[in-house]
């Protein structure tokens, strides 16, 4: 009785999802969550005097959030200003894993068509890509003479891909690229930061738990069906060989191949070949052939066709017969 549960234990975890291992889950409810501010992390800026990094009680998207702050302070003219969040994380198995987080970008209405600011995170000093390739959002100046503006709380999920075993680095933080005036101020506020086990993208390449299979791609025909399972057994499918014919699935992802392609335009002035990559070839040929005048002799094909020899030669040798030909059945010898 006991081996039998324990089978059924075994049976049941095994048949079971994995569960997400959790490497990091913050709301900064309490306060930093382990996170430490720091000036100039991103782009090698060096002006610490125009950031500053704080933890709001209120300034989350639920809750607390932590803020960096960038540029105001004077009129002078400054040139490149970034400030972040960083904390570490251990990964204990190497496997892919996905980062969520929530942002909400906003830069005073005072900056001009050339100054944008940007929300950037860092994954071991390498920038994330979202809206740019090294950025997640951007917002530019309208002119210096419209509104403050912000692009509201910001969801953003990506896959960080497959971390090593070790220690790891996040950074979430802003970039200002310039200043005037002590009225163009930028603020960055974060909240709700996770990092897990990723949950697994279908047609991704990789085979996740809960997927049969994982082809690449999410397209049905190829035995890996568009939901990563696979395609029933006899089901059509092409196995790269397009000298075969009818390919079916085996119901365990894999294409097997079928009969041999006939290959047969029913013209004798072809040969009449298959060629893997593209299929049935006919190539013309010289042979011998018939072009359908039983009036003309040693016809032979050019180009794909029959074409006619010279003249048959009608004589019986006999005066008393007329020599002529027909088309149809050749000499015909007539008494006279």
């Amino acid at each position: 009785m006991r081996t039998a549960a324990v089978a059924l234990l075994a049976a049941l975890l095994l048949a079971s999802p994995a569960r997400a291992v959790v490497l990091l889950d913050v709301d900064f409810d309490a306060g930093v969550d382990g996170f430490t501010y720091m000036d100039d992390t991103f782009r090698g800026t060096a002006e610490p005097a125009y950031a500053d990094g704080v933890h709001l009680p209120a300034g989350g998207f639920s809750g607390g959030g932590l803020s960096v702050t960038l540029g105001g302070i004077d009129d002078a003219d400054i040139l490149g200003m970034s400030g972040g969040w960083d904390e570490t994380f251990t990964v204990n198995t190497a496997e892919p894993y996905d980062l969520t987080l929530r942002y909400n970008l906003s830069q005073t209405g005072t900056f001009e068509t050339d100054e944008f600011s940007q929300v950037m995170v860092s994954i071991d000093g390498t920038p994330l890509a979202g809206l740019g390739p090294d950025y997640l959002d951007q917002i530019t100046g309208d002119g210096n003479a419209g509104p403050a503006q912000t692009t509201g709380w910001v969801q953003f999920t990506t896959n960080l891909g497959t971390l090593s075993v070790g220690p790891h680095t996040i950074v979430v933080g802003g970039y200002n690229n310039k200043k005037t005036f002590n009225d163009e101020v930028t603020d960055a506020l974060f909240d709700d930061i996770r990092i897990e086990t990723s949950a697994g993208v279908c047609g991704d390449g990789t085979q996740d738990p809960g997927e049969d299979c994982d082809d690449g791609n999410t397209a049905n025909g190829d035995c890996c069906s568009s939901t990563c399972s696979f395609e029933v057994s006899g089901s059509s499918c092409d196995d790269g060989d397009a000298c075969t014919d009818p390919d079916t699935c085996d119901g365990a992802g894999t294409c097997d191949a079928g009969g041999p392609l006939t290959c047969d335009d029913s013209n004798v002035c072809t040969d009449d070949t298959c060629d893997s990559g593209s299929g049935c070839v006919f190539t013309n040929n010289t042979a011998s052939c018939d072009d359908g005048d039983a009036c003309t002799t040693g016809d032979v094909c050019s180009a794909g066709v029959c074409q006619p020899g010279g003249p048959l030669t009608c004589d019986d040798s006999n005066v008393c017969t007329d020599d002529t030909c027909d088309s149809g059945s050749g000499c015909v010898f007539t008494n006279n």
